[in-house]
């Protein structure tokens, strides 16, 4: 399509994306000597009915939302350039490159970069899904993610700059019925037209792979993606747990929220996260491991005032047993720590529980030795006494 101004306002430099009926340019606002980007949709008679559907919706997503890492709308109009009809609409121009020109270019980005990116990326889909209904981007991809030019920061400023495959409806039962997206960074429920805002963590996880590896996965059921995560160099072990969790090919074993992401990945920078796959029930996990600090704490005192009083047996004798019976107790209370921890102070509080308990045994023990000596020692002295008394 030929156009060189629209509305006498948009002056039309350079084409940037071409569908059919659809075309997307970077013009100049004669008014504010601004650039723009302005997207077409020229009606015809190949034009494609769901292609239109989704141009309005992603004009009715720039005009609606409002966040940092979306770009600012300007308007919509209808067009008519000799005889040729249509409907358009203007954004705000980002300066910058999208994440796959920069791979084209051979660069590879490092743990430090991913994390931004995954960061901000994250910040936008917890706005996005948290909308109501929440919103599904559903075409996270290198394509769709662009950096704004560097000013003193350390990659520049992440845009989201496609919107026409968003789900801004709850679909009866879940089901999309028409698969949207690119293949490769696509999760498996999404093929089959079932779209959750989960979706969309695994296609941004599949995008970071892309980034720290220069590889791209073309499977979409994960079977080398995996593979490819450890491959990639100077990569904390952490950063790399996190990565795995977003690309769980099993919905109901990924990731739930990008805000529960992100809360990790703040987590794992910091290097205060270990374990993001008990992440949904990390708070149970913690009340589990206080509740076995408590009874390690107790158990010897417990234990004894029960051996005394339901056993028939005497101090001396109960603490014996309690020593044999403690030790595999700790033993199991240590492995059951080791299989559930989440976090590093609660598996202190209960190896310190277990410490205690130890020592609350031995005390008690000593005790009792200390008690039968001083009984001892006063029979002594009382015979001594009664010796010389008769």
């Amino acid at each position: 399509m030929n156009v060189t101004v629209l509305c006498d306002r948009y002056e039309i430099r350079q084409p940037l994306n071409k569908k059919p009926g659809r075309y997307t340019y970077r013009a100049a606002d004669r008014h504010t000597q601004e650039s723009v980007i302005v997207t077409l949709l020229v009606f015809g008679d190949g034009l494609d009915w769901h292609e239109f559907d989704r141009f309005t919706q992603e004009a009715n997503v720039f005009k609606t939302l409002s966040h940092p890492a979306i770009p600012p709308f300007q308007e919509a109009f209808e067009f008519d350039l000799s005889g040729v009809r249509g409907l358009a609409f203007v954004r705000t121009y980002i300066r910058g490159q999208t994440l796959a020109e920069h791979l084209a270019a051979g660069r590879i980005f490092s743990e430090a970069e991913a994390t931004q990116i995954a960061k901000e990326s994250l910040a936008l889909l917890n706005y996005l899904h948290g909308q109501n209904p929440p919103i599904v981007h559903r075409n996270i991809n290198p394509n769709n993610i662009l950096l704004s030019a560097r000013t003193g920061h350390i990659t520049g400023k992440v845009f989201i700059t496609d919107f026409s495959s968003v789900q801004t409806s709850i679909p009866v039962d879940g089901w999309t019925q028409r698969f949207v997206g690119i293949y490769d960074y696509t999760p498996p429920e999404q093929l089959s037209g079932y779209a959750v805002p989960a979706s969309d963590l695994y296609s941004l996880g599949k995008t970071l792979v892309h980034l720290m590896t220069g590889q791209r996965s073309d499977h979409p059921f994960t079977q080398n993606v995996h593979t490819l995560v450890e491959s990639a160099h100077n990569t904390s072990s952490d950063f790399k747990c996190w990565l795995r969790r977003l690309l769980e090919p099993r919905l109901n074993k990924r990731a739930k929220s990008s805000r529960k992401a992100l809360q990790a990945l703040r987590c794992c920078t910091q290097k205060e996260w270990k374990q993001l796959p008990s992440l949904e029930n990390r708070f149970h996990h913690n009340m589990l491991l206080l509740g076995l600090g408590v009874v390690c704490l107790f158990q010897p005192v417990l234990a004894i005032y029960f051996f005394i009083h339901y056993m028939s047996l005497n101090c001396a004798g109960a603490v014996k047993i309690l020593c044999v019976l403690y030790t595999p107790f700790a033993m199991i209370a240590a492995l059951v720590a080791s299989l559930f921890s989440t976090g590093t102070i609660m598996f202190l509080i209960l190896v310190s529980s277990i410490l205690l308990g130890y020592i609350l045994t031995y005390v008690s023990l000593w005790v009792v030795v200390l008690q039968n000596f001083w009984i001892l020692v006063s029979k002594m002295i009382l015979r001594i006494k009664n010796h010389f008394v008769y």
